[in-house]
This record gives structure tokens, C-alpha cells and sequence, in this order.
């Protein structure tokens, strides 16, 4: 019996990594990492969470984030915080009708005050981690990363550490864009690598695909129930870590990935 869809496409990009990291450490060792925001915009708006989930031979080992307290920075329009927190919270929470959409978004001003950590210390200290995991070989995992958390994140750096994130060749993978990838057949062109790939298919707008974290990928692979998890937690870093972490490892098994041989 041949491989899934999925699981045929991430034979394909585990070989393609496979071939420009040789001496990796991937897919035994990575970090997954996940971001909570105050909008989309890059730009304009703020980072309020950063999570991770680290991965060692396959396994958890360590889990956790970090609120990030902006409502003391001299820099940053504090009212414009506050309108943005409750914008973003609205468009999580209710549909264009106005109705549930079932969705939670936790964050209040409140909250970053009262329980979040000075946000350049964050930031630095996320980023040296990420640095000194890409000096050992580790790899990168993230869902909807390639188009939204790393240029986020990159751009949160470069405007208040005075550097961006950057990241290697083939060293993140972005489950979401390989979900994305098996339901529209779309395969890598030729002389076109894995990153360029990953960028392709991540920006191309897909009618009627759809690959979100919680309400699609969980279910759709199982993954509740395989688990026994709540997905009442959704929405929040270090739990949306935990579930990319169980939707990679879901994607390894199906795609016949032996992620403990040598390489």
C-alpha cells in the first residue's frame, strides 16, 4: 500500500533537507515556536506571546512561554495597544456575522501588565536560544511560520534588539504549508529549493484549502483524541507549540520517516 498524500509530501521535503543538511540533527532535534499577536501587520502591531516546545530524540523535553509586558514601554502608543488587543480579540472570537466562532483570545492589557516579562529581554533571550540551537544543527518547526511568525518575529527584532532572526537554508519546516502542499498537489520546480517552496505554496492563495492548526489539522489527523487534548488551550503559544509538535510528528509516521536513523 502506498504512502497518503501527506505522506507523500513529506517524504518529498524531508528528502530535500535531508540533501542540503547532511550533518543535521533534524528531525530527531528541533524547537517548535509559535507567536500571539496583537494584529497582522509586521509592521504596526506587537508580539504578546512567544512559545516553544523543544524536542530531543523525538521527545518533549522542555515546554513554556512568555508574555511579553509592552504597557510600560515609552515607545509604544499605550492607546493603541488597548484598542488593538480588543480588535484582535474581536475578530478571533466572532465571525463577520457576529456569531461564536468558538475561538479564545486570552490577551487583555491587563494581563500583559500584570503578568507579562519586559519584552526586549524576551525577545533577547529567545533569540539568542534560536542562535545558539542553529550553531548545534537543531532544526525549526512551525505551522503557517514561513509567512507569518518568522517574518514577524524577524521584523520585532530588527526593530527592537537592532537585529533581525534569521534562519539557514532547509532549516525550518512549515507543517502548515505541507497539509497546504498534499491537499493542492503541489510539488517543488525543478531547481527550486526547499525554502523557495515552503515561500511558494505559503503565499498562494488555495480556494477551499484549508490547514489551521486547530479547527482543521487536529481533528482531520486526529490528534484529540490520539492525545486526550483540550483544545480549550488553542490560541495560546505554548499549547499551539505542543500540537505542531504532535502534527509533525503525526506527519513523520505517515511519510514511513525513520527520524531516529543516522543520516
Amino acid at each position: 500500500m502506498g504512502l497518503s498524500p501527506l505522506g507523500t509530501t513529506v517524504k518529498m521535503i524531508m528528502d530535500r533537507i535531508r540533501a542540503a543538511r547532511p550533518n543535521a540533527k533534524f528531525p530527531r532535534d528541533y524547537l517548535v515556536f509559535d507567536i500571539e499577536t496583537t494584529g497582522f501587520s509586521k509592521d504596526r502591531d506587537l508580539i504578546v506571546e512567544i512559545g516553544h516546545a523543544l524536542v530531543r530524540d523525538g521527545d518533549v523535553v522542555d515546554k513554556g512561554s512568555v508574555i511579553l509586558d509592552w504597557t510600560s514601554n515609552p515607545n509604544v502608543d499605550q492607546q493603541a495597544l488597548m484598542d488593538s488587543l480588543v480588535r484582535v480579540k474581536q475578530q478571533i472570537e466572532y465571525d463577520s456575522g457576529g456569531n461564536r466562532t468558538g475561538k479564545n483570545y486570552k490577551f487583555t492589557y491587563e494581563m500583559l501588565r500584570n503578568e507579562g516579562a519586559n519584552p526586549i529581554v524576551a525577545l533577547q533571550a529567545y533569540y539568542d536560544w534560536i542562535v545558539s540551537l542553529r550553531e548545534k544543527q537543531y532544526g525549526f518547526v512551525t505551522h503557517n511560520g514561513i509567512t507569518f511568525d518568522i517574518p514577524f518575529t524577524s521584523v520585532a527584532c530588527n526593530r527592537w534588539l537592532g537585529k533581525p532572526l534569521q534562519f539557514g537554508p532547509a532549516e525550518v519546516f512549515d507543517t502548515a504549508v505541507a497539509v497546504k502542499a498534499s491537499k493542492s498537489n503541489n510539488v517543488p520546480w525543478v531547481n527550486e529549493t526547499i525554502d523557495e517552496f515552503f515561500v511558494r505554496v505559503g503565499k498562494t492563495p488555495l480556494k477551499g484549502i484549508k490547514y489551521a492548526l486547530d479547527t482543521v489539522c487536529v481533528p482531520e489527523y486526529g490528534l484529540q483524541e490520539k492525545y486526550a487534548l483540550d483544545m480549550t488551550q488553542a490560541h495560546t503559544a505554548a499549547f499551539d507549540c505542543l500540537l505542531t509538535h504532535l502534527l509533525f510528528k503525526h506527519m513523520l509516521d505517515v511519510s514511513g520517516d525513520d527520524a531516529s536513523a543516522p543520516f
